[in-house]
Formats: structure tokens, C-alpha cells, sequence
């Protein structure tokens, strides 16, 4: 399916959500993690892990070959339940992994959802990151009938600020103590939200 129509049909069960994967850009393909996936996502933290253990309260510690496979199996049955969504963006030129991100569910009753994301080291500074935002963004309103998207980041994080305001996305406001950083550290979080898919980027994007 291309970018459409949203999907706004009331569920009687979410597992019944039609949620068609992989989506398809001009440099990625998306798709939920899956089971084989693990020395992957384990080579990408390990490639990353000096940033991501200044930011994301999961990265303490060293990272485990054992449980980062385990991680991908258990995201690909959050998938299948659609408790969650946890991708992997492949190049589709080289076809290595480059970027983790997901569509959170804050709220299924109001679908709303969080779009989150990193890219590893040696992929940084391509675009990657957009470009899978981007088609994430259209992905939730014209696929799983969101309603409502957010975003944030931390003061100082000018990249990420700079993506989101690119995507059209509304600034809110600071919410304080939001966020939970590496360390169990509690930052305040500058939140954005968009509740529809109009005047987005240019893109190409399937699914």
C-alpha cells in the first residue's frame, strides 16, 4: 500500500490492526526486529555504545550479544500482538542496519504514538534519520489511524530539534522531568506533536 487513505476503523481487539511492514524509501527499508537479528543490533550498540550511554537509561552496563537477540525476538512478538513497534532500518543499497527506531504507543484508546530513533556511528550525518521519521510519520496516520504523534528531545540536542522541526511538528512546550536518562537521570523534555500527515517533506514511500 502506498501513502493513503487513514485507517481509522475502531478495533475490537488491537491485535487485529492490519499493519503492513516492510515500508520502503529511496535508501531504507523498515521492518519490525525479528528473531536473527540480534548480532546486528549487537554490533550497532557496540559501534555507538560511547553516545548511546550518555542518553537512553537502557544503555548502562555492557551491552550482551545474549540478550540483544533476545530483545529483537521479543520486539518481533510485541509486532505481531501490536503491542509495539520496533524497526530496524536496512540500507537498501549495502543492506546493513543503520538506524533502530519505533512507533510507541502512549495512548491506544486516543492512538496517540511516539516516534523514537537512533542511528549508529558510522551511519550518522547521511539523513537516515528523517528520512525514516518521515515516512514513520505517514506510516502512523494513513496505516494505524493515529490520531495524534509526538516527539522530543532534550535541551541542547540540536539534531534531533532540528528533524522534528523539519517534519512540521508543533513545539508544546517543556514538560519537566519527562525524560529518563541514562544513570536513572530525570531531565525536563521539549515536546512536539503533529495530529495529521499534510505538508510533510517530499517523499517516496510504500508499504
Amino acid at each position: 500500500m502506498t501513502d493513503g487513505k487513514p485507517n481509522h476503523k475502531p478495533l475490537k481487539d488491537h491485535v487485529l490492526l492490519d499493519a503492513p511492514m516492510p515500508i520502503v524509501t529511496e535508501h531504507l527499508t523498515i521492518r519490525p526486529l525479528q528473531e536473527g537479528d540480534g548480532p546486528d543490533l549487537h554490533a550497532s550498540k557496540l559501534e555507538t555504545w560511547d553516545k548511546l550511554s550518555q542518553v537512553f537509561q537502557w544503555a548502562s552496563g555492557t551491552p550482551d550479544a545474549d540478550l540483544d537477540e533476545a530483545y529483537a525476538r521479543k520486539a518481533h512478538a510485541d509486532y505481531i500482538l501490536r503491542r509495539d513497534f520496533n524497526l530496524v532500518g536496512i540500507d537498501n543499497a549495502t543492506g546493513e542496519p543503520v538506524l533502530y527506531t519505533g512507533i510507541h504507543a502512549h495512548n491506544w484508546g486516543l492512538r496517540e504514538f511516539q516516534i523514537g530513533y537512533w542511528v549508529r556511528e558510522g551511519a550518522q550525518g547521511k539523513g537516515y534519520a528523517k528520512e525514516a521519521a518521515n515516512a514513520l510519520v505517514r506510516y502512523a496516520f494513513n496505516q494505524l489511524g493515529a490520531n495524534r504523534l509526538v516527539m522530543c528531545h532534550v535541551d541542547g540536542n540540536k539534531a534531533s530539534q532540528h528533524i522534528i522541526r523539519s517534519l512540521g511538528f508543533e513545539f508544546e512546550g517543556v514538560r519537566k522531568n519527562s525524560l529518563l536518562f541514562a544513570g536513572n537521570v530525570v531531565r525536563d523534555a521539549l515536546w512536539y506533536s503533529r495530529v495529521d500527515a499534510k505538508n510533510l517533506p517530499a517523499l517516496k514511500v510504500r508499504w
